[in-house]
């Protein structure tokens, strides 16, 4: 299987959503003066943004692989097949 690329606009999109999540925050503690909280907060917000791109990334192998498949059915039966099974569920996190 080859590696999935987001493009930019699928980057922005994830970006747009997890700074729409944190943003307010991180301007009230800027204008209270909590650098302490600002800086778990920057940090906070990359690795929701790293999720929230990984999450991307997963739903587009899935949306992918349905569509190639002949009996969407059987492939959406396969897929909770694998994400049910422990085995199966370790590969599906190995995607990104």
């Amino acid at each position: 299987m080859r590696q999935r690329k987001l493009t930019a606009d699928e980057q922005t999109e994830a970006m747009i959503d997890t700074l729409k999540d944190k943003g307010r925050e991180s301007v009230l503690n800027i204008l209270n003066g909590d650098l302490g909280s600002l800086i778990f907060d920057v940090i906070e917000t990359g690795d929701k943004l790293g999720q929230n791109i990984a999450d991307m990334k997963k739903s587009l192998v899935i949306a992918s692989y349905v569509q190639k498949s002949d009996d969407h059915e059987k492939a959406l039966q396969h897929i909770i097949e694998l994400i049910t099974d422990p085995y199966g569920l370790t590969l599906y996190s190995k995607l990104t």
